[in-house]
């Protein structure tokens, strides 16, 4: 396909981030009839990959090694640990995402979010073959340790330093927003920051779900605005109905630019994994 013959290109060009979005957008256009909003966007973020490389020397030194990390420059962990400084607090596990990305390799997705910092933090992992994870991250555990990022422009993805078990359990606080606009301005916020952010970790509280006349899962905010989903498993959206019962709920996700992909359930009992 047109897609693929320019993803191998862009493989030549030792562009392999690049390749891997136009394979994902190819494999998007298959999997939705409605697939003009979705390639429009990516087509501008696209775009705003292009321009801004051929801008790169006017971008602050930060921001122009983010660009070349999105496009799928290789950052060794052990030169992050030694070259940026670590963040120690109680990180409380908040979701998790597996997976398999369109070129084979299985990932898996941790976010985090500081007990006293209330920063946010990304563990992401790829595993090769048979090969496992090297550490293992159970969703609602409490972990005391100190967390290294590897962007200064937007601390986002990051690598523990050293942690262990919490020894004593405190009650979680976790920051949640209010409704969708409050997810778009943070959002908005963030791309500031860094333009190319792939995944944005967000809370919603007081939440409605129920099933429209097409028998649809929607989530709707306290404005009554309906939060766009991604794709869910149907295993999810039972879960959603069923532990909610008509009863307001706190999710958490990832939020794309278009769509809220839930990955958990925030109660005062815990938190309830989706994954």
């Amino acid at each position: 396909s047109f897609w693929n013959q320019v993803a191998a290109k862009m493989v030549d060009a030792k562009l392999p981030r690049i390749s891997t979005y136009l394979k994902e957008t190819h494999q998007l256009i298959q999997q939705n009839q409605n697939w003009s909003e979705i390639v429009v966007a990516r087509l501008g973020e696209l775009y705003l990959w292009a321009e801004s490389f051929k801008k790169r020397d006017l971008l602050s030194p930060n921001m122009r090694e983010e660009l070349y990390r999105s496009l799928g420059k290789i950052v060794k962990k052990a030169d992050i640990l030694e070259q940026h400084p670590s963040t120690k607090d109680l990180w409380f596990i908040l979701g998790k995402k597996e997976g398999v990305d369109i070129e084979g390799r299985s990932f898996r997705k941790i976010w985090l979010q500081g007990q006293q910092t209330k920063q946010q933090a990304l563990i992401l992992d790829y595993a090769f073959g048979s090969m496992g994870y090297e550490q293992q991250y159970i969703v609602g555990d409490l972990l005391d340790g100190a967390l290294v990022y590897y962007s200064k422009a937007y601390p986002q993805r990051a690598i523990f330093e050293s942690f262990d078990s919490a020894k004593i359990y405190e009650k979680t606080e976790l920051y949640t927003h209010k409704d969708l606009n409050s997810v778009l301005t943070s959002y908005a916020e963030a791309l500031v920051q860094n333009p190319w952010l792939f995944s944005f970790p967000v809370g919603l509280s007081k939440l409605k779900a129920f099933m429209n006349d097409k028998k649809e899962l929607q989530i709707k905010d306290t404005n009554n605005a309906i939060i766009p989903l991604s794709t869910i498993k149907e295993e999810t959206l039972w879960k959603i109905l069923a532990i909610s019962g008509g009863h307001s709920v706190s999710l958490f996700g990832e939020w794309n630019g278009l769509h809220f992909e839930p990955l958990s359930m925030l109660t005062e009992n815990g938190v309830i994994s989706f994954a």
